[in-house]
């Protein structure tokens, strides 16, 4: 099963972004690879 789903924010810093979902008793733990962010 493939899955997708997004969240909106205002970024304020320079930094690395990733999402994480800790798992269920029905789904594995899921990590998404890491976005860095330049905020100018």
């Amino acid at each position: 099963m493939i899955g997708r789903f997004g969240k909106n924010f205002t970024a304020r810093q320079d930094g690395t972004w990733r999402s994480y979902f800790p798992g269920t008793s029905h789904f594995d733990r899921q990590v998404s690879r890491d976005d860095y962010v330049d905020v100018r």
